[in-house]
């Protein structure tokens, strides 16, 4: 058994836990829970020391085990990847591009007409940023105040949304109003099989949307993986310009394509997948071990911070090796769609089409690994486990609970989608609004492209910021789903307002598990989950 107290003496307000299956304690993000073998005598004690970490005291003095580094080789190949590619841009790829503009002749003929000045659109694009920014945080502040509410609302404007472009589709076209009545057929239908889970999703967005709201620097780190992520994209393509020039050359003098060619580009394409896998994935492990640290630890001490740190040293080997097989996928993916199209041009349909069967199967691999890849890594944040043992861990729990896990994501990930073009929309609607009424000096004859321009700014930079917070979401909710079924005692001690949402749920959809457990008699939660009464 351990125990969940304070850090630094004997656990106050104790709870007595029970470590997950598989470990010999739990711990947020580090690699201090790792079993040690052999037997323990004394129970150890879960503590949360100042900089947020959960590591094990077994009341034998002894220091807990140092954190290794995970996949050491898979982190080495990707720091190989990443130094290549910018060698090759350095090498290559300047010199061609300087080259390239020094013989290029840039003509400009300032015209005199009226337009849009420079002005204008600074002010137009301080607007629509300055919106988006409002935007990400109200959504943010829904999903915490009214997650529940607002999966109904979504299902409920997803049918409703359909029905009116029926009744539009009707003056229009009457097979295409078929078609939105049959999707708002398949909406109902999806609301009747759905609605009984709408509470679990909820309570899983609730928590995610509390964990990112009290530790906003995830946002602000999503945001620096979207910048670190566009920088490597710029590498990479200067790479490839620099190669793909080197290639032609050795194509002139040889008269002939080499395989050479085929090698690098396949190489290349496989870099590029596996830079922008990696930078995705470790955002995902970053939030996932942000969570499990609020998890653990009532008031942790900046565990984005922390998050980070492990992120990129002791779990980045587990976070390039998902990447790498994510990319290996993609590549192959590629592969197939530019044979098809090969095909489809020198008149092989039949190849074609068997080609484009293998690429659509290909496709749903790719779907289901990135899926099982994204519930492992946050085994590797929360546990420290790596790549290889944590999916063996994930495809046991989804052995155990069933494909619940996906349902619940499909709820959620509708509802994100469609709360981010209802927070779009609104962006693009004010913003076109503040752009016609209060943006000085403008001509009638343009302000109304300027309210165009600010309006559909305004959305696409709304919803832009919306699905960055919404990935921060999504890797929360993941991480809340494999917390709470491996070590929901964190959640009790430390958010227990939220843990009761969360155990309703769960005795709701897992009621053998919640009894097996014996959550139901230490809870006072029964098997449909509601409030068990006391006896007289």
């Amino acid at each position: 058994m351990a125990y969940a107290g304070d850090y630094g003496g004997a656990p106050k307000n104790a709870v007595e836990v029970a470590p997950p299956r598989g470990h010999d304690a739990y711990y947020a993000g580090d690699a201090r829970g790792a079993r040690s073998g052999g037997a323990v005598p004394v129970a150890p004690v879960i503590m949360a020391p100042p900089e947020g970490m959960i590591t094990v005291d077994r009341g034998d003095g002894s220091e807990p085990p140092a954190p290794t580094c995970k996949d050491p080789v898979w982190a080495a190949l990707l720091a190989l990847n990443v130094v290549v590619q910018a060698i090759l841009a350095v090498v290559y790829g300047i010199p061609v591009l300087n080259s390239a503009g020094t013989d290029e002749v840039v003509t400009s003929d300032e015209g005199s007409g009226k337009g849009l000045s420079t002005r204008t659109l600074g002010i137009v694009f301080v607007i629509c940023v300055g919106l988006g920014a409002v935007a990400s945080v109200l959504f943010l502040l829904c999903l915490v105040r009214c997650a529940e509410r607002l999966v109904r609302v979504t299902v409920f404007a997803s049918i409703g949304l359909n029905v009116l472009l029926a009744i539009v589709s009707v003056f229009l076209s009457p097979f295409l109003a078929l078609i939105w009545i049959i999707f708002a057929v398949l909406g109902v239908c999806f609301w009747c099989s759905v609605r009984n889970r709408i509470a679990f999703a909820a309570a899983h967005l609730e928590i995610a949307g509390t964990a990112v709201r009290k530790h906003s620097l995830t946002i602000c780190w999503a945001y620096a993986s979207l910048a670190m992520g566009a920088i490597y994209c710029i590498v990479w393509a200067v790479a490839v310009v620099g190669v793909s020039s080197k290639l032609v050359e050795q194509r002139a003098v040889r008269d002939e394509a080499s395989a050479l060619e085929a090698v690098a580009y396949v190489l290349e394409l496989l870099a590029f997948f596996w830079g922008v896998n990696f930078v995705r994935f470790s955002l995902h492990v970053v939030v996932s071990g942000t969570v499990g640290t609020w998890w653990a630890v009532a008031e942790p001490k900046d565990p984005t911070v922390g998050s980070i740190r492990r992120a990129f040293t002791t779990s980045c080997g587990s976070v390039a090796f998902a990447a790498l097989l994510i990319a290996i996928i993609q590549t192959i993916r590629q592969m197939l769609r530019e044979a098809q199209r090969s095909a489809m041009r020198n008149g092989g349909a039949a190849a074609a089409c068997c080609l484009g069967i293998v690429h659509c199967l290909i496709q749903i691999i790719e779907n289901l690994a990135r899926y099982i890849s994204e519930y492992a890594l946050v085994r590797v944040a929360l546990f420290g486990e790596d790549f290889i043992t944590a999916g063996r861990a994930t495809f046991a729990m989804f052995r155990e609970r069933g494909w619940t896990a996906v349902i619940n994501d499909v709820i959620i990930s509708r509802t994100l989608t469609l709360a981010m073009l209802l927070f779009g929309a609104l962006t693009g609607v004010v913003g076109a609004g503040a752009a016609y009424f209060f943006i000085p000096g403008v001509g009638q004859d343009i302000k109304g492209a300027v309210a165009l321009l600010a309006g559909l700014g305004g959305f696409i930079l709304g919803m832009a910021c919306c699905s960055i917070v919404s990935m921060v979401i999504e890797s929360g909710v993941i991480t809340a789903f494999v917390a709470f079924g491996e070590q929901p005692e964190g959640l009790h001690v430390n958010h227990p307002v939220l843990f009761q949402k969360m155990l309703e749920a769960w005795a709701e959809f897992y009621p053998d598990a919640v009894v097996a457990a014996g959550y139901d008699r230490r809870y006072g939660v029964d098997a449909v989950g509601h409030h068990a009464r006391d006896e007289p």
